[in-house]
């Protein structure tokens, strides 16, 4: 727990492995417990999103968002559920606001 108030590269890397942890949570119960499989798989690619904020910044940032967007809108076809599209729209916009206001103002 103490990582999460050091450094930003510990705490990038904390947020990394409990974003493995939960993903290794996701595919032991994908198959018995859909819901909760559901939860702890969108769990662990948000914070691997956060993790990925924390660790980089610049363009990278911006395109590992834009990357987001794409999985989540896989996922939500894939799984047939809209919440998903949701968050997929939400990171989409999270990248283009980071490209108009960080990346390449428009000036």
């Amino acid at each position: 727990m103490r990582l999460l108030y050091e450094a930003d590269r510990d705490r990038g890397l904390a947020l990394v492995c409990t974003a493995v942890a939960f993903a290794v949570a996701w595919a032991a119960l994908r198959h018995r417990q859909p819901a909760l499989g559901l939860v702890l798989g969108v769990s662990a690619l948000s914070l691997a999103a956060v993790a990925t904020a924390d660790l980089m910044s610049g363009t990278s940032l911006a395109l590992t968002w834009a990357a987001e967007s794409v999985l989540f809108s896989w996922l939500a076809l894939r799984l047939r559920d809209a919440r998903l599209q949701l968050t997929a729209l939400a990171y989409a916009a999270l990248a283009a606001a980071h490209v108009f206001a960080v990346d390449a103002p428009p000036d």
